[in-house]
């Protein structure tokens, strides 16, 4: 769990935003951000996978006015970047005390980066090297970019899915042994737009919506899956009235989760992998089986469409509930 978070800002070097509802990383002024987390029931192991997810406002206006002359106000996004994460060694500060003059060293090397982000996008950082049993494990987020990011801290979010999390896949653990790091629907009725951010994803035969995935696995061996599943809830808001869709490998995985639009997608290229025909409705849970396609270490990437004129919403990792998720049987 994430014991701890705060911001700490340069043109404030006394600043203390440890009670703040909101963690900000920004390259001019220069905002870092700092978590600590608490590890408990990997013992000496490693996790198979560790990720910190953040979750980026959705307000509109002025997040955080600082009482520097230099530095007034900020909004949370769009962003060119949502930043970079170090291991910092020291996990000694606290959360209602540090500010940046007393801040810890940060690694030089970043665990992580990643890209542009928008308003209520859900960020995951890959931190899995750094997470080496139990114990307390600390990261700072700082950012290159002179458009900084505001995300929701534990003060802001707290007990709901939008506050900070480390997400952790042992050994053991019966539940997802990959991410889905991002999904995207595409429609040809819209060429050109990107919907990236939405709560939702469609695949639909009539107006040619379709959807992909890119899915990140790590540290177990494909010779022991027997069976790897993409997991995917029905949402309840929009009527279900199709088949759940057929899904295929997709070779090329550089697109972009923000900028992907139908005239941009890449290629189907790889072979379909499942096809489901019965009819689902509001509330399902649908897995199709990507068994085949998981041949160990990497990221995968997945087309899911529907020769059905009755289309299929399902709800995206964007949603505060009943994302997209990875399950595979040893």
């Amino acid at each position: 769990m994430i014991q701890a978070d705060v911001s700490v800002v340069q043109e404030d070097p006394s600043l203390n935003l440890g009670g703040f509802s909101h963690l900000i990383v920004d390259g001019n002024p220069l905002i870092q951000t700092f978590f600590r987390a608490r590890v408990t029931g990997l013992g000496t192991q490693r996790p198979l996978a560790a990720t910190l997810r953040l979750h980026v406002a959705s307000e509109r206006g002025t997040i955080f006015k600082s009482t520097s002359r230099a530095f007034k106000l900020f909004r949370g996004a769009p962003s060119k970047s949502a930043g970079r994460i170090h291991l910092v060694e020291d996990c000694g500060w606290q959360e209602l005390r540090m500010t940046w003059e007393d801040r810890p060293v940060i690694n030089t090397d970043p665990l992580d980066t990643q890209g542009a982000v928008v308003r209520g996008q859900v960020v995951d950082f890959d931190v899995t090297e750094a997470i080496v049993g139990d114990g307390y494990h600390c990261f700072a987020l700082d950012s290159l970019s002179r458009d900084g990011v505001a995300y929701y801290s534990r003060e802001g979010r707290g007990g709901t899915p939008q506050e900070p999390q480390l997400l952790l896949v042992s050994a053991d653990s019966p539940g997802p042994v990959g991410i889905v790091v991002a999904d995207a629907s595409v429609r040809e009725t819209r060429p050109n737009r990107n919907f990236g951010r939405s709560a939702m994803l469609w695949v639909d035969g009539k107006s040619l919506k379709r959807t992909f995935f890119r899915v990140r696995v790590r540290g177990f061996d494909a010779e022991l899956v027997r069976d790897a599943r993409l997991r995917l809830l029905v949402d309840d808001g929009e009527p279900a009235t199709g088949p759940a869709g057929r899904l295929y490998e997709v070779t090329d995985c550089t697109w972009n989760e923000l900028t992907v639009t139908y005239n941009t997608q890449p290629e189907i290229d790889g072979p379909l992998l499942d096809e489901l025909d019965e009819v689902v409705s509001s509330g399902d849970v649908v897995e199709f089986d990507i068994t085949p396609a998981i041949r160990g270490d990497g990221d995968y990437c997945f087309a899911l469409e529907s020769a059905s004129w009755d289309g299929v919403t399902y709800r995206s990792r964007e949603a505060a509930v009943g994302g997209p998720v990875i399950v595979t049987t040893e």
